[in-house]
C-alpha cells in the first residue's frame, strides 16, 4: 500500500458516511487530513476520533454550495496543518 505521509488532502462530506470513510482511511496511511462539512457537530467528533489515534486533522464547517464558503477550507488547511 502506498504512504501518504507528509501529505495533506482536503476531504468533502467528512461529516459522515463515504467521506469520513476516506478521511479515517488517508490518516491511516499517513496523511494530514482536512474535514470539510456542513455538519461541524459531526465534524467535532471525527476530529476528536483522530486526536485520539495521533491522526493530524483539522475540521472545517462549510457549505461547498455557498461561494463565501469555497475559500474556507483552504484557508483552514495554511493556517494549521504544514507539510514538512
Amino acid at each position: 500500500m502506498q504512504s501518504f505521509d507528509g501529505k495533506v488532502a482536503l476531504v468533502t462530506g467528512a461529516g459522515r458516511g463515504i467521506g469520513k470513510a476516506v478521511a479515517l482511511s488517508l490518516a491511516q496511511l499517513g496523511c494530514r487530513v482536512v474535514l470539510a462539512a456542513r455538519t461541524s457537530g459531526e465534524l467535532e467528533k471525527l476530529s476528536s476520533t483522530f486526536k485520539m489515534t495521533r491522526g493530524l486533522a483539522i475540521a472545517v464547517p462549510t457549505d461547498l454550495t455557498r461561494d463565501e464558503d469555497i475559500d474556507t477550507p483552504r484557508q483552514g488547511k495554511r493556517a494549521t496543518i504544514r507539510c514538512c
